[in-house]
């Protein structure tokens, strides 16, 4: 795995599918594994669109920009690990930060948190700045 990129979501891809398989057994790991990787991914990137949007046109994000970049982002990590077939590769593999298993799993889990809070922060840093926008044009 020589891309350090796709090996960082290697990593995460394998901390997600051992996290499905342990906790949700009844459920393919390996599509909920490529699912949350996606919608993950897709919530943090989109904090940065929804704020660099919001600052370029003074208003909120349309909604169908929230929606196409997850559902971009869920069915790219779908291409990646389940239809060119890497997930056997990584689950063989057994990828990790540093070579280090606890510390994989904490990076994980803060990512995770910081993914799943850009959905509660964005609708205050969208507040500010719309506010921030605001003051600068009209007042």
């Amino acid at each position: 795995m020589k891309n350090k990129m796709l090996y960082f979501f290697d990593v995460l891809y394998h901390y997600f599918y051992i996290q499905h398989k342990k906790y949700l057994s009844k459920i393919s790991p390996h599509n909920q594994a490529a699912v949350m990787l996606g919608t993950i991914t897709g919530f943090n990137l989109l904090y940065f669109i929804d704020a660099f949007y919001t600052l370029l046109f003074c208003s909120p994000s349309p909604p169908w920009i929230f929606i196409s970049i997850c559902f971009i982002c869920i069915f790219l990590m779908l291409f990646i690990y389940e239809w060119k077939g890497r997930k056997n590769k990584v689950v063989k593999e057994k990828p990790l930060f540093f070579n280090n298993y606890r510390l994989t799993v904490a990076i994980a889990i803060v990512i995770d948190i910081i993914g799943l809070s850009k959905l509660f922060l964005g609708g205050p840093l969208g507040r500010y700045l719309l506010q921030l926008c605001k003051d600068n044009f009209i007042g």
